[in-house]
């Protein structure tokens, strides 16, 4: 799937919280991707203050929150080898 790709996580100076007066989400969609996500960031530390943003609206999403998701996945895509590596079987101290 092609989409414009992301240079930063979160737009700088965010107002997330001020969206009361748009449209609602599927609260289920926004809840399952915001999950996955989360258990990503596990990896992808760059996208841990993003994902702490988004998650506060798990329960009344609107449609900001959910074009925020969708810019944390831009910049997913536009840099894929940002993440930690995870190698089973290593023998740590």
């Amino acid at each position: 799937m092609a989409c414009k790709l992301a240079s930063i996580s979160i737009e700088p100076n965010h107002k997330l919280g001020e969206a009361e007066r748009d449209k609602d989400t599927d609260k289920e969609a926004y809840q399952r991707l915001v999950g996955k996500l989360i258990y990503l960031s596990r990896t992808r530390l760059d996208i841990t203050y993003a994902m702490s943003m988004v998650s506060q609206f798990m329960h009344k999403s609107k449609e900001p929150h959910l074009q925020a998701i969708y810019r944390i996945l831009h910049y997913l895509k536009g840099t894929p080898r940002k993440g930690i590596l995870l190698k089973g079987g290593l023998n740590l101290p």
